[in-house]
């Protein structure tokens, strides 16, 4: 397991992995997946996302992408467009993208009241 910086779009969490790390390697075998997104500290909503990923391959679904990862992040993560493929701004190396679409997800929320629900989806 491992962090990964996400964004929300087009109705879905989208993230991205190296082509070479582990996360693309199992993808490529076995398009199930699970996202944890939690807020830090005891406050809030933790999400727990199941569902199935597809690739994001088309270069204007990549630019809408690196524009959401922008908005989100800053100069923190910013990706870029070149060529049709993605890259983490200012790197060689080309970034795969992935679409989780949701098929169930559980939440938990901290705080003054602590509460657990679940949605099918």
């Amino acid at each position: 397991m491992t962090t990964v910086a996400a964004v929300w779009l087009d109705g879905a969490v989208h993230f991205t992995t190296g082509e070479r790390e582990r996360k693309a390697k199992n993808f490529a075998r076995n398009p199930c997946c699970i996202v944890t997104i939690g807020y830090r500290g005891l406050k809030g909503l933790d999400l727990v996302v199941e569902g199935r990923v597809t690739r994001v391959a088309t270069a204007p679904a990549l630019r809408g992408l690196a524009e959401a990862y922008r908005r989100k992040y800053g100069r923190l993560f910013r990706c870029e467009v070149r060529g049709g493929d993605l890259y983490h701004q200012g790197t060689i190396d080309r970034v795969l993208a992935y679409r989780l679409r949701a098929r169930k997800a559980l939440g938990f929320g901290k705080g003054s009241r602590f509460s657990q629900t679940r949605w099918r989806l």
